[in-house]
């Protein structure tokens, strides 16, 4: 069986490599701008969730007794500072 093979000259070898490098690059940087986006968006709903569920309940069910005391004695120290 004969096969056909096209030989391309050197520049037209040349800008079919680079073409094809350019739609790889570009596709890399979809993609790390995709990957980077979800992460995020990852990052920010866990976030969300950690404050809703644990920043909104009464201090009671997270803190003893003394953590409680020590965590309000530190917030007045700080808004002292601040002010």
């Amino acid at each position: 069986m004969e096969e056909n093979v096209t030989v391309l000259p050197d520049q037209a070898e040349e800008s079919l490599y680079s073409d094809v490098c350019q739609i790889i690059d570009g596709t890399r940087g979809r993609i790390a701008t995709f990957l980077n986006t979800e992460v995020c968006m990852t990052n920010w709903y866990i976030g969300k969730r950690i404050k809703e569920d644990v920043l909104f309940q009464p201090a009671s069910r997270i803190w003893k007794t003394s953590d409680k005391e020590s965590f309000t004695e530190a917030h007045r120290s700080i808004r002292v500072r601040m002010e």
